[in-house]
């Protein structure tokens, strides 16, 4: 075999290697969202938002963990929603 073929089938097998393993990197990232669903009416604005409710690692209170609203994981507002909360299956 010419010496380019085993070249470029060496540079074909090495690539599939590499974005194999980038794809499960990616996949063990991903961890599923902590705490349990719930819809809530927005106090800012009425309408229905979807957050996580679970235990503070500090504190152990209940607390928002996670909101539509701020997609970032930084809640910033004052979590009036927490005591209208409607679980969702």
């Amino acid at each position: 075999m010419p010496l380019e073929t085993v070249l470029g089938a060496v540079l074909v097998v090495a690539t599939a290697g590499l974005f194999a393993t980038m794809l499960i990197v990616a996949i063990q990232a991903r961890k599923p969202l902590p705490g349990v669903a719930a819809r809530v009416a927005c106090p800012n604005d009425g309408k229905p938002a979807d957050v996580r409710i679970g235990r503070d690692s500090a504190t152990r209170q209940l607390v928002v963990l996670w909101c539509d609203r701020f997609p970032n994981r930084k809640i910033g507002c004052r979590q009036e929603c927490f005591m209208k909360v409607v679980p969702t299956s």
